[in-house]
């Protein structure tokens, strides 16, 4: 086994020994190795403890008519999911020597023994699409494997080796992590040699948006190539996520072991996730929502839209609610809010806190199944010069053919025709909730508009900040133009 200690722990060791001189006033050189000694016996420990459970995968994939494109798809992974090889080297090239072209296409990368009946849990992509999975435990034994499951919406998938001769991991509660905290991470490199990275958490609640449910641990670790599905471990020796991807600064990404370990028991028992739903629309609260909603600060996730014959509909809940916590638990963001209900299974009883007119309630949902989600029929309007009608909107009348075309209902809102580059119209939101041709206005104020001359007399009423709710692609939002 391979131990690399990267500045991370240097900078442990050295506060330890100024916190220790501070305390004591007088520390021997006999007591500063005794203290470097202790800490690195507890590493050592960590590592061997944690190491029987982390196991070497090898999967096999035969080349297929349709190879050329699996790879391009595939490649796109392979920076991001730890299989990437030094610069100079050509890209792809998981073992030694290969050719471009071969019958057979090895990948490598590592997995977390979860239980004591041979499950194994690691990254989708390094399984899917196998033709043959090993796996290769630390004395060197090879045991065929076989998937058990896989999971798109988080990007994990179990395994299954048969023996009920290992132990699974021991496993922490990924919820406690605090950013500071020291961690260890343990892998295989690409020859199957076991090695062990240091680091500390840098950020928790992290999400790159290449799956739908993240809510990543982030450390400060340059992990390598081998690492994908090998495991971070706590100064308890307690495995707390399951690393799944790196950053261009050199940091790397942890699904934490709680979405682990909630996926895969959902897998070996159903071979499917099924996943709570509340049945709303969501956005990110940001300074100017929060006061065109009267909130004292930006907070929580604001309910944007309610689905008619949902858990949330039959629950009480309005649009224009902003959800702050369940279960006491604050809520941070929109993803955060998806992974909390999505580590909810249908029929759960939750407690929502939500702010309503300025007020704190609380209201009790019983969450339903998650459907399979849609994708909104959407056209764009005929080309031409548009005359703006308010703060760099213009706006037209949704006739049925445009509501047809949009996939609209008829006179549901006011149809945006154009926005003029440098308005207020185009500074107004953020990322993809910025106003753009083909969105449609559905209200102003909190007042339902059907018409351009309606959405004229309620932006008359306010001559300041005016606030929105926007639809486009069976997504709502609401957006506030200065």
């Amino acid at each position: 086994m391979r131990t690399h200690q990267f500045k991370t722990l240097v900078a442990v060791f050295i506060f330890a020994l100024v916190f220790g001189m501070q305390q004591t006033q007088a520390i021997g050189a006999e007591d500063e190795q005794h203290i470097l000694q202790e800490l690195s016996k507890a590493f050592v420990k960590i590592a061997q403890e944690v190491g029987e459970t982390v196991v070497a995968i090898q999967t096999q994939r035969r080349f297929r008519a349709d190879a050329d494109r699996e790879e391009n798809r595939r490649d796109f992974f392979f920076d991001d999911f730890f299989f990437n090889v030094p610069e100079g080297k050509q890209r792809r090239r998981v073992l030694p020597n290969m050719p471009l072209r071969r019958p057979e296409r090895a990948d490598f990368g590592s997995g977390i023994l979860i239980d004591n009946q041979g499950h194994i849990a690691t990254i989708t992509h390094l399984v899917e699409d196998s033709d043959e999975i090993y796996v290769i435990l630390k004395d060197g034994v090879r045991l065929k494997a076989e998937v058990v499951g896989s999971d798109e919406g988080t990007g994990i998938s179990v395994i299954k080796v048969d023996t009920d001769a290992l132990s699974g991991a021991k496993l922490g509660d990924s919820d406690e992590v605090a950013i500071g905290e020291l961690v260890v991470s343990i892998g295989h490199m690409s020859g199957g040699e076991q090695a062990v990275f240091s680091g500390m958490i840098a950020g928790v609640g992290r999400n790159r948006g290449k799956f739908s449910y993240e809510n990543w641990i982030e450390i400060d670790t340059d992990l390598r190539f081998g690492f994908g599905g090998s495991a971070t471990a706590n100064t308890k020796g307690e495995v707390i996520g399951m690393n799944v991807a790196r950053s261009e600064e050199g940091r790397s990404f942890v699904i934490p072991i709680n979405i682990v370990q909630y996926v895969a028991e959902q897998l070996i028992e159903h071979g499917e996730v099924v996943r709570g739903w509340l049945g709303v629309g969501i956005q990110e609260v940001d300074a100017d929502l929060a006061e065109g909603l009267n909130l004292d600060k930006p907070m929580g996730v604001l309910i944007n839209r309610i689905l008619e014959d949902t858990p949330a509909s039959e629950a009480g809940l309005q649009r224009g609610d902003v959800i702050i916590a369940i279960d006491g638990k604050a809520i941070k963001n929109t993803n955060h809010l998806r992974y909390v209900i999505a580590m909810h299974k249908p029929d759960s009883s939750l407690t929502l806190t939500f702010m309503r007119d300025g007020e704190k309630q609380d209201i009790s949902v019983m969450l339903g199944k998650r459907p399979d989600e849609g994708v909104a029929k959407r056209s764009d309007l005929p080309r031409g010069r548009q005359q703006p009608d308010w703060r760099g909107l213009s706006l037209q009348n949704l006739t049925e053919e445009l509501a047809e075309a949009f996939g609209y209902m008829p006179k549901e809102g006011v149809l945006i025709a154009g926005v003029a580059p440098g308005s207020p119209a185009a500074k107004a939101g953020e990322g993809n909730q910025k106003l753009q041709r083909g969105d449609l206005i559905l209200e102003v104020d909190h007042i339902l508009v059907q018409n351009v001359e309606e959405f004229k007399d309620v932006v008359k009423r306010n001559e300041g900040s005016n606030l929105l709710q926007v639809k486009r692609d069976g997504r709502t939002w609401f957006v506030v133009v200065k």
